[in-house]
C-alpha cells in the first residue's frame, strides 16, 4: 500500500524511502512474534502497509476498541486501517468517514508512522538502549524533512516536548 510513486522526490530521497521501507520490514518481521496484542497488531499493520513484495500476507482486522487519550496506540491503528481500506471508503457517500483533504493528511501521517516511528517503537524495548534509539529517531526525523516538511515540523515539535 505504501506508494513511493506518490512522492515527488529526487532520486536520493527515493533511495532513502526505499532504505527505510526495507529496514522497517526487516525489524517488523523479526519482532512481530514477540509482542503483545495491540503492539503486534501495529507491527502487522505496518508490514501489510509497507511490504509490497509479500502479496500472500494475511491479516484479520480486529474490532475497534476504546479510543481516548490513554489509548494513543488505538489512534495509530485506526489511521493505518483507514488508509489500507481507502478504496472501500471511497465507495461510500462523500464525507461519510473522511474528506479528501483529511484522507491525504491521514496518508501522510501513516507514511511517517510506518516508515520512521514504527521502527523506533519496535526497537525501544530497554531503558538502557533508549538514548541510542532516540538519537537514531532524531536523525531519521531530520532526514524526513526532505520527504514531507509539514509532518517533519510537527513530529520534531512533538519530539522536542519529550526532551528534558
Amino acid at each position: 500500500m505504501f506508494d513511493k510513486d506518490l512522492c515527488t522526490c529526487d532520486a536520493g530521497t527515493l533511495s532513502l524511502l526505499t532504505h527505510w521501507q526495507e529496514r522497517t520490514v526487516a525489524v517488523a518481521e523479526a519482532t512481530v512474534q514477540h509482542q503483545r496484542e495491540d503492539y503486534k497488531e501495529f507491527t502487522e499493520l505496518c508490514l501489510l502497509y509497507l511490504d509490497d513484495n509479500d502479496k500472500s500476507r494475511s491479516f484479520n482486522f480486529r474490532r475497534p476498541g476504546a479510543v481516548h487519550k490513554a489509548r494513543w496506540m488505538a489512534k495509530i491503528l485506526y489511521s493505518v486501517k483507514m488508509v489500507l481500506l481507502q478504496n472501500q471508503i471511497s465507495l461510500l457517500p462523500r464525507g461519510t468517514i473522511t474528506t479528501a483533504t483529511q484522507q491525504q493528511k491521514l496518508r501522510s501521517f501513516v507514511d511517517f508512522v510506518c516508515l520512521i516511528y514504527s521502527r523506533w517503537w519496535m526497537t525501544s524495548t530497554s531503558a538502557v538502549d533508549e538514548p541510542w534509539h532516540n538519537l537514531c529517531l532524531y536523525q531519521d526525523l531530520l532526514k524526513y524533512a526532505q520527504v514531507n516538511p509539514v509532518v517533519f515540523a510537527s513530529a520534531l515539535q512533538a519530539l522536542n516536548r519529550q526532551l528534558w
